[in-house]
């Protein structure tokens, strides 16, 4: 059996307990507010909250009373939990918006400051890659000038080579096809014979 000095002072530590739970009930009563979930949402957050505090009020009773559970630990609870809410929320929930709201405000300011460090260096790399660019460019110049002029010299050899073959074949075609008519014609004289 504990002493009465005991009980008394687990009695105020579960008050202190039952204040934290409705401060961490406030604590995600503005976020909820301030993110608007849909229904889904609010379920799934009300249930990791309500399982977080169980989890914060087991681990303060077992370190408080080594885990007894008796009627003024509830009352204590319950009634830290209601001088909160009915004494202190509204407050409570200003203060911790307000804080938010500067966190927020304070995260969008580093990462707007970290977007312009990097525009400003990839402003600054274009401006150093310029002159290597040029170069780069005017090495390409031959190269390329060289590939214009190989290709046209390539495209004329094709229409000359194709206007070769239609001028050769033309006269050439026509005595190739009397050489072979008289071939064939001597062959049939001489299986005649």
């Amino acid at each position: 059996m504990q002493p009465i000095i005991e009980q008394i002072l687990i009695f105020f530590g579960t008050i202190f307990i039952g204040s934290l739970v409705g401060i961490s009930y406030d604590a995600y009563w503005v976020v909820r507010a301030m993110v608007r979930p849909r229904k889904i949402g609010t379920l799934i957050g009300d249930i990791i909250f309500w399982i977080l505090i169980t989890a914060l009020v087991f681990v303060c009773l077992i370190l408080g009373n080594w885990g007894e559970v008796r009627a003024y630990v509830f009352l204590g609870l319950i009634i830290g939990f209601y001088l909160e809410y009915k004494k202190c929320s509204g407050t409570i929930r200003k203060y911790i918006h307000k804080v938010l709201l500067f966190i927020i405000k304070t995260i969008k300011k580093i990462i707007a400051l970290i977007k312009s460090i990097i525009k400003f260096i990839k402003k600054v790399f274009k401006i150093i890659m310029m002159p290597v660019h040029f170069v780069i460019k005017l090495i390409k110049m031959p190269f390329k000038f060289c590939k214009k002029v190989y290709r046209k010299i390539r495209n004329i050899v094709k229409k000359s080579k194709n206007k070769a073959k239609k001028i050769i074949k033309g006269p050439f075609s026509k005595l190739k096809k009397k050489i072979e008519k008289d071939e064939d014609e001597d062959e049939d004289d001489e299986e005649e014979d």
